[in-house]
């Protein structure tokens, strides 16, 4: 993963894709991103889709992190000591970092980066399937979610028997 990084607003990067947002039918520059958020997941991060590509290709195999672990983080209410409510944590959908709902193959895990600095991300991950769609978009009000179930119905009813 050699582009993946911290977001550094001062140094100039080939290839960065700037961040859009829709104002009035206009498409102005996404909303500056103060260098104190930076330092956090939520808009610090910067990636391309073969990056997130490896990233995925890695949690197929143990190196990284072990069978057990990603189980953890991909079981609904395992973030119970999150909440204060014992009933909130019942119905969450919430592994740790990723969002877990069934499909008609299987579970998909994902998480999405939509944010005011003008980019609208997803990555789904259809585990039985060993699918991955990543979108990433330069468009705040684009829907990543969206295009990542109309690529996986794509893909995952062609490849049904």
């Amino acid at each position: 993963m050699s582009k993946t990084q911290v977001v550094d607003l001062d140094s100039i990067i080939l290839n960065r894709a700037a961040g859009y947002r829709s104002v009035d039918g206009q498409l102005q520059n996404g909303y500056y991103l103060t260098p104190t958020l930076v330092a956090s997941a939520s808009g610090g991060l910067s990636s391309t889709v073969r990056d997130l590509a490896r990233w995925d290709a890695a949690l197929y195999t143990e190196h990284f992190v072990s069978r057990a672990v990603l189980e953890e983080l991909w079981t609904p209410n395992s973030v119970d000591s999150f909440f204060s409510d014992p009933a909130l944590a019942a119905g969450s959908t919430y592994g740790l970092g990723w969002d877990v709902a069934q499909h008609s193959t299987g579970r998909v895990v994902g998480h999405s980066g939509g944010n005011w600095t003008g980019f609208s991300t997803r990555i789904s991950r259809f585990v039985a399937d060993q699918q991955t769609v990543i979108v990433l978009t330069n468009l705040m009000t684009a829907d990543a979610g969206q295009i990542s179930k109309d690529v996986a119905a794509l893909y995952l009813s062609a490849s049904s028997p």
